[in-house]
């Protein structure tokens, strides 16, 4: 996991006064926060698009948390499926047991980048939220 400081143009694009850490995580798994009314597939094509090209360029860093995947949180994600509901678990893919242990950013504001970033195969830049 690499870790990176912003730079001036992005704290100045965020409206940002003091310093943060952004991490860096595998965009193969994440987990939206379930609002994904908002996640727009042109938008994800359009920024896909870019980030081959670019890579994280001039995109801001995803907001959310990183945790593990739990035995518990695969157990549920079983019963989920067993129920035919784990679309509103809002996974970017499905789990598996080889999954536990594994980090996951759990994404609360960015969910167009981060679907981008998994179609390009680039790693996740999240900005943690406390």
């Amino acid at each position: 996991m690499k870790i990176y400081k912003t730079s001036k143009f992005v704290e100045s694009k965020l409206k940002i006064s003091q310093n943060f850490l952004i991490k860096e995580v595998d965009s193969d798994l994440f987990q939206g926060s379930g609002c994904n009314d908002s996640t727009d597939q042109s938008k994800i094509d359009e920024f896909a698009n870019i980030m081959r090209y670019n890579g994280w360029g001039n995109f801001p860093p995803i907001k959310g948390k990183i945790s593990s995947v739990s035995e518990g949180e695969f157990e549920d994600y079983k019963d989920a499926v067993e129920g035919g509901y784990e679309h509103e678990l809002d996974y970017s893919r499905e789990l598996f047991h080889s999954d536990i242990g594994k980090p996951i950013a759990r994404i609360s504001d960015g969910h167009n980048r981060a679907y981008a970033a998994k179609a390009c195969g680039i790693p996740i830049k999240i900005d943690i939220v406390q």
